[in-house]
């Protein structure tokens, strides 16, 4: 099971928007984009619904998914606060990228 963005999507839309520019003219510009930005999505992501049915089994699979799921996003936070190596290696300042991420995360105005 695979946790969702139910209340970001426009959020990290915008910040595809606001990089994609500086990660343009190379395939491997493309390629390092895509990974800074699941790290975006790792980080936003929503936990995974609990299971209706009451057997341990899926209790078990919960639990599994919910570590799962915190250990990516803790690994996608520090990733994001930290190295942002894939940025660097293109080119990119990794400090403009994590600015222009973390802005557009608490933004609370519209993003259209």
């Amino acid at each position: 099971m695979r946790a969702t963005n139910k209340g970001q999507p426009s959020k990290i839309l915008a910040i595809t928007r606001r990089l994609k520019p500086e990660f343009t003219g190379s395939p491997q510009k493309t390629l390092m984009l895509k990974i800074v930005l699941q790290a975006v999505t790792d980080m936003t992501a929503e936990p995974p619904t609990s299971p209706k049915s009451t057997s341990k089994y899926w209790k078990s699979q919960h639990k599994n998914n919910m570590q799962t799921w915190l250990d990516t996003k803790i690994k996608a936070e520090q990733y994001i606060q930290h190295d942002l190596i894939h940025a660097i290696v293109v080119g990119v300042d990794p400090e403009w990228v994590r600015d222009t991420i973390f802005r557009i995360l608490t933004w609370k105005g519209s993003i259209t």
